[in-house]
């Protein structure tokens, strides 16, 4: 494909803060904290080794836990608990061991993760729900239970940045992806020990606290993420019966209630998408099948197994929307009902084009039309807007300038656009937005540079760098910046 954009996977040397002394890298390394609750081990807790001043020691005091040594940018000395605090807190008592709290349910149960955090128990959710694991082998009926040693972060950290500014950095190790949805900012960060999300965490505009979703057996695998308000899945691997005996499965995840579920059986996953309460993916066992589950009712069962139809499941070029699967390829947009596999053409064409239904909030597909150079004289592009449940389209660009990147939320549609009209592909340019019950387009202030990864009509999130598979996220308010008010945007 012509436009298609390069993605590199860079190894990131990470530099931060030192904090403490004697640590040698081994998972033995330890520290006396000097509080009553004792210490542990919790690599999850890395993202509190923050700048060099030092560790972001939260929450002192409370039955929480915190770490209180870095090494660099791992933390490798945790605490849990405060004074106060039933029992010692220590590794013997809570099974804090160098790969997680617990191991299946042989050191500890539900209730006693409850009184760690004893003082906030209605944000945690309950560790025995993470069980009825199924083995896909014979269609889900042999059960057994699965604990997860890891209960996440439901207290939080402060987070990092200024959120009373209009831009604002999230992270610069981003593995792909970041979403923002209501209240939250969801990112997948890079992990330490390969190529690809090591833990997801997210952000509460409210309460202006960063969590960890919890990251059951520790593993650094997860590929692809997908969030519909505040509901979130995505893959990783678990200890099938066994330490080291890794599968990979699917995972859910509710930011607000704080229950997480394995819903899928045991084998390879891909593209997992959540709508509502189904969640939809693709397993890879004897045959590739895509799959369906209800996140309500419990239900799994077998969309198709025909191979035409498994193989549109490709990340970023799909996405899930009531009953329908929308895709798209180089010339047209589609979808694919999941109950009774019906096909459905929403737009052809003759021309060259190129969506992300991954990123858009339904029932609009923001998508790009390439034209060859007999139009201007060079190659060019223009950005569209498709309504899928009529089919309608609407012109949102028509001018020799290469625009890419189109983003649509609550009647606004954000776009990147070179500066020079005869550049024919990304090149130096800046962000651009467009009001379509007003009809006003204007630039936007200090966006040089800057690609649109997710957007909800008011805040945005872009990076830097479009040609790395780890980047640097940042959070934009185009209310703050004086874009957008009450809903649409501001003439300059």
């Amino acid at each position: 494909m012509r436009y298609g954009f390069l993605i590199l996977i860079l190894f990131l040397i990470l530099s931060g803060c030192s904090c403490g002394s004697g640590v040698d890298n081994s998972k033995d390394a330890g520290v006396d904290t000097g509080i009553v609750c004792g210490n542990g081990y919790y690599p999850s807790f890395d993202y509190q080794c923050k700048g060099n001043v030092g560790c972001r020691e939260i929450n002192k005091g409370l039955c929480s836990c915190r770490c209180v040594m870095c090494d660099n940018e791992r933390c490798v000395g945790m605490s849990c608990g405060g004074i106060g605090c039933e029992g010692d807190g220590g590794v013997d008592d809570f099974g804090i061991g160098d790969f997680g709290i617990g191991d299946a349910g042989e050191d500890i149960g539900g209730e006693e993760i409850k009184d760690v955090y004893a003082d906030d128990v209605s944000d945690v959710s309950d560790i025995r729900d993470v069980s009825d694991i199924r083995d896909g082998g014979d269609g889900g009926v042999d059960e057994f239970e699965y604990v997860c040693k890891d209960p996440g972060d439901p207290v939080g950290v402060d987070f990092w940045g200024n959120l009373d500014e209009p831009i604002v950095k999230i992270s610069d190790t981003v593995y792909m992806d970041a979403r923002i949805s209501g209240d939250y900012v969801v990112w997948n960060e890079f992990g330490l020990s390969g190529n690809y999300g090591g833990n997801i965490y997210y952000l509460n505009l409210k309460d202006r606290k960063v969590r960890r979703v919890p990251n059951c057996d520790g593993y650094e695998s997860i590929t692809y993420i997908d969030m519909y308000e505040d509901k979130l899945v995505w893959d990783n691997f678990i200890d099938y019966k066994q330490k080291g005996n890794n599968q990979d499965v699917l995972f859910y995840f509710n930011l607000s209630s704080k229950e997480i579920k394995i819903i899928s059986p045991l084998d390879l996953i891909d593209c997992p998408m959540v709508y509502k309460d189904d969640v939809v993916y693709q397993l890879w066992k004897d045959e590739n099948v895509i799959m369906s589950y209800n996140i309500r009712t419990g239900e799994e069962r077998i969309i198709s197994k025909d191979k035409r139809y498994v193989d549109l499941l490709l990340p970023y070029w799909i996405t899930l929307w009531e009953r329908e699967l929308i895709y798209w390829d180089d010339y047209g947009i589609y979808s694919l009902d999941i109950d009774t596999m019906e096909e459905k053409v929403h737009y052809k064409s003759d021309l060259q084009i190129a969506s992300s239904p991954y990123h858009d909030r339904y029932p609009y597909i923001a998508f790009g039309v390439y034209y060859e150079k007999d139009k201007y004289g060079h190659y060019t592009t223009d950005c569209l807007l498709l309504d899928i449940r009529d089919d309608s389209v609407v012109q949102i660009t028509d001018d020799e300038n290469f625009q890419f990147a189109g983003m649509f939320r609550n009647e606004i549609y954000i776009y990147f656009e070179n500066y020079d009209p005869k550049d024919s592909d990304v090149s130096y340019g800046h962000l651009k937005i467009y009001d379509l019950a007003t009809g006003v387009r204007r630039s936007i202030p200090d966006s040089d540079n800057k690609f649109p990864k997710d957007f909800d009509g008011r805040r945005l999130l872009y990076t830097t760098n479009i040609y790395s598979s780890v980047i640097p996220i940042y959070l934009m308010d185009l209310e703050k910046l004086g874009v957008v008010k009450d809903g649409h945007v501001v003439p300059e």
